[in-house]
């Protein structure tokens, strides 16, 4: 929002209302908070409609509807910076060797999933993330899944299990 004059009444607003465009682009519903949450954090400064129609006026004339949707590559390129864990370097198998195999991995997953994406896109794409970067661990021989990958995933290993099942089915 570079080069555009805010009122300073109006910041609050335009605050929140970014914040909550930007949640509504991820894509678990259950984190989109609510206008009358985001309003009471300004002292209910504004009024349901000032930030409906300031979301409209975002997304029509700032945007002219070009906001993009995160996709299962976008989140396997974040999920990739913690895919590799101290543990996974006991076995005498080095960093370069791990990731150059894991991407191989990876990227074969990828294309499973464009080329059945008939069956893929029931799923949300950050969960279909995590099992491609699941399924890659363990074609490469590590555990299909750490500690440290479900805090940053916020996915289980069961969460993932049938696509991971599916994904390896595939390949």
């Amino acid at each position: 929002m570079d080069q555009h004059h805010i009122i300073p009444e109006k910041l609050l607003l335009v605050a929140n209302v970014c914040l909550l465009t930007a949640s509504k682009l991820e894509e678990n519903s259950q984190k989109i908070p609510r206008i009358s949450e985001l309003n009471l954090l300004v002292g209910n400064k504004y009024s349901i409609a000032d930030y409906i129609k300031l979301e409209y006026y975002l997304n029509i004339h700032m945007f002219q509807h070009d906001v993009k949707f995160q996709s299962a590559v976008h989140y396997v390129f974040y999920f990739m910076q913690e895919f590799l864990t101290s543990g996974d370097l006991k076995e005498g198998n080095t960093v370069r060797t791990l990731f150059y195999n894991f991407r191989e991995a990876v990227s074969a997953h990828l294309n499973t999933i464009i080329e059945n994406v008939h069956y893929m896109q029931f799923y949300q794409p950050s969960k279909l993330a995590a099992a491609v970067v699941s399924a890659g661990r363990s074609d490469i021989g590590l555990t299909p899944w750490t500690e440290q990958l479900a805090d940053l995933t916020e996915y289980r290993i069961h969460d993932l299990e049938e696509i991971v099942q599916n994904l390896l089915g595939y390949v």
